[in-house]
């Protein structure tokens, strides 16, 4: 399995990161359904490619982050740790599709970019 198609597992488990946005954001659970689009402290917004980024609206500023971007910022991880927490937490079954040899690549954001198609970068891992 390439790491695209991982990534694209991923997202279809966790309903394109709505599972993760949740753990972190309870409070979001009325903007998925679209009402209403702005809560009391967050937005969510769905994207072409079908992932859900989150607005974190105390933090003004502060990019729309997608699940794997929201790992890395509350939780301080690289991608793959980042990746590697979403998968035990929300879709265990895909823990045996990781592939070690993935932690070679350089370029890991650029990677999910290409599947999400809204990654927010964070500064530390870009």
């Amino acid at each position: 399995m390439r790491l695209e198609d991982y990534i694209e597992e991923l997202l279809a488990a966790t309903e394109g990161g709505k599972y993760v946005i949740l753990h972190f954001y309870p409070q979001a659970a009325a903007g998925f359904t679209g009402h209403p689009e702005y809560l009391y402290d967050c937005a969510v917004a769905l994207g072409k490619s079908g992932a859900w980024a989150v607005d974190d609206l105390r933090r003004p500023g502060e990019e729309d982050l997608d699940m794997f971007a929201l790992v890395s910022r509350r939780l301080d991880k690289g991608f793959f740790e980042s990746v590697m927490w979403i998968t035990e937490r929300f879709a265990p079954h895909l823990l045996r599709s990781f592939d070690p040899d993935w932690l070679r690549i350089e370029e890991p954001w650029k990677v999910a970019l290409r599947v999400t198609g809204q990654l927010a970068i964070p500064e530390n891992d870009s």
